[in-house]
């Protein structure tokens, strides 16, 4: 089996199964992230995309499928980097409120009454 009929074998179990391209979507949803909407219009193209390749059993629809999957995929782990980022401001400010609400309970403290 050529890697072209491994692809298009792939492309053609996702587009047969709605509940994942729905499951995909509820996701997105869940997440409440700014750049999500976005995501959540290209995943409703890819799965009418997928579809089409199926119906009409055409390649270049196929690859155009592909490679919509492949852009979503980098948007995705765009936006991970993105709340890595985030994650480590957070924990950095949550460090730091630490260190100062701990100053409030030592004995030495001149804010401990």
């Amino acid at each position: 089996m050529t890697e072209n009929n491994v692809q298009t074998k792939d492309i053609s179990l996702i587009s047969k199964t709605p509940e994942m391209m729905e499951e995909l979507l509820r996701k997105i949803d869940d997440a409440e992230c700014d750049s999500l909407p976005e995501i959540h219009s290209k995943l409703l193209t890819l799965n009418l995309t997928l579809q089409q390749a199926i119906v009409t059993k055409n390649k270049i629809i196929e690859k155009h499928a592909f490679n919509m999957a492949i852009d979503i995929e980098g948007q995705l782990f765009e936006q991970l980097g993105y709340l890595e980022e985030k994650k480590d401001v957070f924990k950095e400010v949550i460090d730091r409120l630490d260190m100062l609400t701990d100053g409030f309970y030592t004995p030495s403290s001149t804010l401990n009454p």
